[in-house]
């Protein structure tokens, strides 16, 4: 496993999420998250604890250099983390995951990378939603901003993963 492809992928990450965290508010309802992605793409095979530690810290990392409430993306991202053997249990076959080192459209497939996706962004706006709105719940409000945060973040997603993916992962 080449690691400085993770490490290049999480600051490239994490520098987008800064800038669209600090220059980019389109709507309340909505909150654009990529540095999920870093999570995601983690080798199958990486440890379950080391994925779990990597992603608390990224998202830590993405709570103190933002303007947030600190710990809300660690949780969520840590959620992820800690669901993703089983989404990709669920998602994908297990002969193309015997056979994958790298989590890519182009190695588990652009469907199967679609749902793990479109879950592990699932995953992450419950946890956040929920934090984020304790105290305050507008059940069609919540269900609204939990549906519209999935598929523009699962878009968003994608269209960001086809333009580092070739740059990155070759």
């Amino acid at each position: 496993m080449n690691n400085l492809k993770y490490v290049i992928l999480g600051i490239f990450l994490l520098l987008i999420q800064l800038l669209i965290s600090g220059y980019i508010n389109i709507w309340p309802m909505l909150y654009i998250a990529v540095f999920p992605l870093l999570v995601i793409t983690l080798p199958y095979t990486c440890n379950h604890i080391v994925s779990i530690l990597t992603a608390f810290c990224f998202g830590l990392l993405v709570d103190i250099l933002s303007d947030g409430v600190l710990g809300l993306n660690a949780a969520a991202i840590v959620a992820i983390a800690y669901f993703r053997p089983l989404l990709f249990k669920v998602a994908v076959s297990k002969t193309t995951l015997e056979n994958t080192i790298e989590i890519t459209q182009r190695t588990i497939g652009t469907t199967q990378f679609l749902l793990v996706t479109a879950l592990s962004y699932a995953i992450f706006f419950t946890i956040y939603i929920a934090l984020d709105s304790w105290g305050y719940f507008s059940f069609i409000y919540t269900i609204a901003r939990f549906l519209l945060n999935i598929i523009i973040n699962t878009a968003v997603a994608l269209l960001l993963w086809k333009s580092i993916n070739s740059q990155i992962f070759r």
